[in-house]
């Protein structure tokens, strides 16, 4: 037997998943959102690689046993050098990035939901009248 409020939960999904794809097509998408996606993982990337790259440039040596008075001079921040300051700034400005192409596309999938007819739902998104959404 399928729980019908657990079907129902999943189509309601199904269907905001579908409105997602729809409004995230790459060629739908406007330049400043493909830029900020873009600038995003671009971000991610060279933080990941001045990470891996310079990683004894990013942070200090410390070791289980050290102690932060020690070992940092009495300030637990001084494990991260200047440039691991600039990779931990890099995650969040891709963060931030993704965060505004995700404001978008949720704002483009409400969109789509509201402007739906169940006759819609069948429709593939290559067959779309709205030729916004092709």
């Amino acid at each position: 037997p399928i729980d019908e409020e657990v079907k129902a939960a999943d189509d309601i999904a199904q269907k905001e998943n579908d409105a997602y794809s729809k409004a995230t097509v790459w060629s739908n998408v406007p330049l400043w959102a493909k830029i900020a996606l873009i600038l995003s993982v671009a971000s991610m990337i060279a933080c990941c690689g001045m990470l891996v790259a310079f990683n004894t440039h990013c942070f200090a040596e410390y070791d289980l046993m050290y102690t932060i008075s020690e070992h940092l001079g009495g300030k637990w921040y001084n494990l991260v050098k200047p440039l691991g300051r600039y990779a931990m700034m890099l995650i969040v400005v891709s963060y931030l990035f993704l965060k505004v192409f995700q404001g978008w596309a949720s704002g483009e999938t409400s969109t789509i939901l509201k402007n739906s007819s169940p006759s819609d739902e069948t429709k593939p998104l290559y067959d779309s009248e709205n030729p916004r959404y092709t």
